[in-house]
C-alpha cells in the first residue's frame, strides 16, 4: 500500500464494488496517514485502542511488527 497507494486502495475500492472518483480516492489515500490519524486519536480518541495501551496507532514504521511482535505469520 504504501509504494502504489492509488493502485492498491483502487484495487480495494473496486473489489468492494465502489468506483470513487480520483479526488475522492486521493482524499481518503491523504486521510488514511500515519500523521492524519495520530493526529485524530490525540484530538479524539480511538475507541479501539486498547485500554492498557498508550495509543492505537504506534510508530507508522512499514514492517515494524516484526520487530514488535514475537510471532509473525509467514508472509505477513
Amino acid at each position: 500500500m504504501s509504494e502504489r497507494p492509488v493502485e492498491t486502495f483502487g484495487k480495494m475500492a473496486g473489489f468492494l464494488g465502489l468506483n470513487p472518483a480520483a479526488d475522492r480516492l486521493e482524499r481518503a489515500i491523504s486521510n488514511a496517514s500515519f500523521d492524519v490519524l495520530c493526529t485524530q486519536e490525540r484530538e479524539k480518541s480511538f475507541k479501539e485502542k486498547p485500554v492498557h495501551a498508550e495509543a492505537f496507532f504506534r510508530e507508522g514504521k512499514r514492517g515494524q511488527r516484526r520487530e514488535r511482535f514475537s510471532y509473525v505469520p509467514e508472509g505477513f
